[in-house]
Formats: C-alpha cells, structure tokens, sequence
C-alpha cells in the first residue's frame, strides 16, 4: 500500500480515458506541483454516475494532465487510472489484507 498523491482529485487518467467517459467540456482545472514540475490537470464531468459495485460515489469529474505525466505508470501497473480520497469522504472504507479485497459502506 503506497500513498499515490491523488488525494486532492476525484479519479486521474490518461486523456484518452477520461475523454471517453466524459463529456468533453473542462469544468475545473488544477495545476499542481509532481516532483518539483508544475502539472496542469483538466477535469471533465462523467457521462454516468462513478460507483463502486452497488454504491453510487460522491463526484463526478475525471482529471486528465495534457502531458500524459502518469501513462506510463497507469500501464506499468495495469490500471485505468487512481481513485482520490473525495470519494470515500462519506463512506467507510474495509481493507481485507488477508483475503486480498477491500469494499465500501
């Protein structure tokens, strides 16, 4: 377990995803700084609402950096992109260590 430093954001992707499950229009942006290079992150509002299995999550906006800084680590890892703390502000998170899976109440 690692801590990502996505906190701030709803969920980051690559561009390409964020736009295909987004509308296109930018509705916030962020510029922050990722090992002392400023980062601008664009977000777009989802086309759906993001839930986790049943459980409908609060926020709905993508963030995406035009620079693709984080594409190679979203494949190295094999993931679509990483979740921020927004989501779980009102919800309790179970982390199962022992049988490898985690949930959402």
């Amino acid at each position: 377990m690692f801590d990502t430093g996505s906190s701030i954001f709803t969920v980051t992707t690559t561009k390409i995803n964020a736009l295909q499950t987004a509308k296109p229009e930018v509705v916030d942006s962020l510029s922050v700084s990722s090992w002392g290079k400023q980062i601008n992150f664009y977000g777009v509002r989802a086309k759906l609402p993001i839930k986790f299995g049943d459980k409908t999550l609060n926020g709905s906006v993508v963030y995406y950096d035009e620079q693709e800084t984080f594409q190679d680590f979203y494949k190295f890892v094999k993931i679509w992109g990483l979740a921020g703390n927004v989501f779980f502000l009102q919800n309790t998170v179970i982390i199962d260590y022992k049988n490898k899976t985690f949930g959402v109440l």
